[in-house]
């Protein structure tokens, strides 16, 4: 039981992560849907298309998931 609740918030964790992601190029592409090319904006959205396919990235200290980090900590 215990590794099907590990593995429910593994998943749970890399999708908020890929929501923010999303969320982060939609706003982008809102303020600045004048001066985007399409290629940019196809670009923008590759980020996102790469993130829900790798959701284990290495942790760096100037990232807005460190937030989440601190968060989940917070809770256990």
């Amino acid at each position: 039981m215990e590794i099907l609740c590990n593995v429910f918030l593994w998943f749970f964790y890399s999708t908020l992560a890929a929501s923010a992601v999303a969320l982060l190029v939609m706003v982008i592409q809102r303020l600045f849907h004048r001066h985007l090319s399409a290629r940019l904006q196809h670009a923008l959205w590759l980020i996102v298309l790469v993130r829900l396919l790798l959701p284990d990235f290495p942790s760096s200290p100037a990232s807005i998931f460190n937030v989440a980090t601190h968060i989940k900590m917070l809770f256990r």
